[in-house]
C-alpha cells in the first residue's frame, strides 16, 4: 500500500482571512494577445459541455466569494495574484477549467480498456503540477466517482506556487470528501512550490521519486514558464514527470491557446512539437488523444495547429467557452489496447492544416 500523504482539514470559516498578505501585486501591462489561429474544433471529443455541479457552484459563489469578471490579459501568469483576484479567478477560470478536465476524464473512463484498467486497483495515486485553485482535480475526482465506485482510497499530490490558491484548493477537496456522491477516502498532501523548470531533483526533494501515479496532470501552468524563458517546459515535463506513471497510468496536459510574441509562435505548436520530441525519446510511452497524434506515432505536423472548444455553465454565466490544447499520454501497452476501442472521425477541412477532429470513446 502507498504511503497516504498527511492531510489537515481548514474550516470553511477561515476562507483566506487568514492568508499571509503581500499586498495588490500588479503585472506590467502587457499588449493583448492576438486570437489563436482559426483552426480550432467544433466536435473533438464526444462530451465538450459540462455544467458546474450545484454544490460546487454554490460554495464557490456563495460562501467563497467568488466573482465572475473575465480578464484574459491579468490572468495570464497568476503566481502573484492578490486574494480579491484569486476569487475573481475561482469565479471565472476555475469552473473551465473543472470542465475541461471532466470531459476529458469522463471520455477517457467511458472507453472499456481504460475503465477496465482503472478499476483494478482500489488505490489511486494522482500528482497535479500547478493545481491552482483545484480546478482540474475536482473535475477529474468528479469524473472518478461517476466511474469507478470500487476505489477506495485517493491519494493525491498537489503543488502549486500560489498559497491563496492551494487554500482555496484544500477547502475544495474537503468539502468534496464529504459528499454523498464521494465514496472514496481522500488522502491530500496540497504543497507550495514554485516552479521555474522541471528536474529531477524536485522528485526527490518531495520524495515522490518512488511512487507509481495512476493520474498525473498539468492544466493551464507550463504556458506561464514558457512565457518567463524557461522555453523548454513541455519536453521537461514530459522527460521528468512521465516515468513515474504506473503501468495503467495515464498523464493529461492541458494548456491555453495564446500566441508566444517573443517567440513569435502559438502555444499549441510549442506544446505538441515538445511533448512529441519527449515521447520520440521515451519509448515506452504514446499518445492516447487527440488521434492524429496516436495515429502519426506522435511524429504529427498537423495537430499542433489544432485547438479545441470547450464549454461550462453556472450560476454566473451559461455557456462560457474556453479554448484549449491537450495531450493524453500513457504507457504503449495501454495506449494501444484502448485504441482497439476507439472510433475516430476525422474531417479534413478545405484549408489545410485546418483540421476538425472527433474522438469518440
Amino acid at each position: 500500500m502507498t504511503k497516504q500523504p498527511k492531510t489537515r482539514k481548514i474550516k470553511a470559516s477561515e476562507r483566506l482571512d487568514d492568508v499571509a498578505s503581500n499586498g495588490d501585486l500588479a503585472l506590467s501591462a502587457s499588449t493583448p494577445p492576438p486570437p489563436p489561429p482559426e483552426t480550432s474544433t467544433d466536435g473533438e471529443i464526444l462530451k465538450t459541455t459540462a455544467t458546474l455541479p450545484d454544490w460546487l457552484d454554490k460554495y464557490i459563489y456563495d460562501e467563497l466569494g467568488a466573482k465572475f469578471a473575465p480578464d484574459h490579459e491579468r490572468y495570464e501568469n497568476n503566481l502573484d495574484l492578490n486574494k480579491e483576484e484569486v476569487l475573481i479567478y475561482l469565479g471565472t477560470y476555475f469552473p473551465r477549467s473543472y470542465a475541461e478536465a471532466f470531459c476529458i476524464s469522463n471520455s477517457l473512463l467511458e472507453n472499456e480498456t481504460i475503465k477496465n484498467a482503472m478499476s483494478s486497483k482500489g488505490e489511486l495515486n494522482l500528482l497535479s503540477v500547478g493545481c491552482g485553485a483545484g480546478g482540474e482535480l475536482i473535475g477529474m475526482l468528479t469524473a472518478i466517482a461517476k466511474h469507478l465506485s470500487n476505489v477506495e482510497t485517493i491519494n493525491i499530490w498537489a503543488f502549486d506556487g500560489n498559497d491563496k490558491a492551494l487554500k482555496i484548493a484544500r477547502l475544495l477537496i474537503d468539502k468534496y470528501t464529504d459528499l454523498p456522491i464521494n465514496r472514496s477516502k481522500i488522502c491530500a498532501s496540497i504543497i507550495h512550490r514554485e516552479f521555474d523548470s522541471f528536474k529531477e531533483s524536485d522528485l526527490n526533494e518531495f520524495k515522490i521519486g518512488k511512487i507509481k501515479f495512476d493520474l498525473i496532470v498539468s492544466s493551464k501552468m507550463i504556458v506561464e514558464l514558457i512565457a518567463q524563458g524557461s522555453v523548454k517546459a513541455y519536453y521537461d515535463f514530459v522527460k521528468t514527470f512521465l516515468p513515474l506513471l504506473s503501468p495503467n497510468g495515464i498523464c493529461a496536459l492541458i494548456d491555453v491557446t495564446i500566441k508566444h510574441e517573443k517567440l513569435n509562435k502559438f502555444n499549441p505548436e510549442i506544446m505538441n512539437n515538445q511533448i512529441s520530441k519527449a515521447l520520440r525519446e521515451l519509448n515506452e510511452f504514446q499518445t492516447i488523444l487527440p488521434s492524429l497524434c496516436r495515429e502519426n506515432k506522435d511524429n504529427c505536423n498537423i495537430c499542433r495547429f489544432v485547438s479545441y472548444k470547450f464549454s461550462v455553465s453556472h450560476s454566473r454565466k451559461n455557456n462560457d467557452q474556453s479554448k484549449i490544447a491537450y495531450r493524453v499520454i500513457a504507457r504503449k501497452k495501454l495506449a494501444q489496447e484502448s485504441a482497439l476501442t476507439l472510433q475516430t472521425e476525422v474531417l479534413t477541412a478545405n484549408d489545410c492544416p485546418s483540421i476538425i477532429e472527433r474522438d469518440i470513446l
